[in-house]
């Protein structure tokens, strides 16, 4: 078991940001880990955020690289932490990228 520090930056309030210690089993996937950082804020005062809210996701801060679902944590970070910024747009498509 290994454990992940998670920074969640919310867009409704920039000033104000979630901290999370958060223990999870490194070969599980991103979005695994993703859907316990829900749960987590789910418990705390996250009032703001909504069965709809998407978050992209950083390794360390907002300026580090943009992380893929699909990996594996023992793949990708080694100590870093993890960035969450709340995304206003909620689904990109192909059609999107033209």
């Amino acid at each position: 078991m290994s454990r992940y520090n998670v920074k969640i930056a919310l867009d409704t309030d920039p000033v104000r940001s979630i901290k999370l210690l958060v223990p999870f089993t490194p070969e599980s996937t991103l979005a695994e880990l993703t859907a316990e950082v829900y749960r987590r804020l789910a418990k705390q005062d996250a009032s703001s955020l909504s069965a709809s809210t998407v978050f992209e996701i950083h390794m360390s801060d907002a300026e580090g690289p943009l992380l893929d679902a699909e990996d594996r944590l023992c793949d990708i970070l080694h100590g870093e932490g993890l960035y969450f910024a709340e995304r206003k747009q909620t689904k990109v498509t192909r059609r999107d990228l033209r």
